[in-house]
């Protein structure tokens, strides 16, 4: 697989996997906490599960933004009545989520701004068949 076809498939999954949002006040960044991967690293033994866990369940992103979680967010913020806006500066990370918020979701998100709670990975269950159908997405690129 050629580099500009690795970094396709990544942008891609980025797109389909962060759709999620977190809205915070001013100019901010949702830093990992000093021992998440640690954690991690203890709790899921496999490197397969750990990837799921990253793309399940709210995983936040620290300072990245899909595309189209940052489009919608414009969209909703532009929607809304400017005595109820968060002020000239806000910022909008992804996580991880398959959808777009829903308009209560975003409703709720602007009118208390902050920072995804990181998810504790004691609590991750792999879905059914998740270990089989990453091990097949693999061969699929192998191929």
């Amino acid at each position: 697989m050629s580099y500009e076809n690795y970094r396709d498939l990544k942008e891609r999954a980025f797109d389909r996997f962060r759709l999620g949002a977190q809205v915070m006040k001013g100019d901010m960044v949702n830093p990992i906490p000093a021992k998440q991967k640690t954690i991690e690293e203890r709790a899921i033994n496999k490197e397969s599960e750990r990837e799921a866990f990253r793309v399940l369940n709210g995983y936040p992103e620290q300072d990245r933004t899909n595309r189209h979680t940052l489009a919608a967010a414009v969209v909703q913020s532009l929607m809304r009545d400017p005595s109820e806006k968060l002020g000239k500066e806000f910022t909008v990370l992804s996580k991880a989520r398959q959808q777009l918020p829903a308009t209560e979701d975003w409703d709720s998100m602007f009118a208390s701004p902050g920072a995804a709670e990181w998810p504790d990975p004691y609590d991750f269950v792999m879905p059914e068949g998740g270990e089989d159908q990453m091990a097949d997405l693999k061969e699929g690129e192998k191929k």
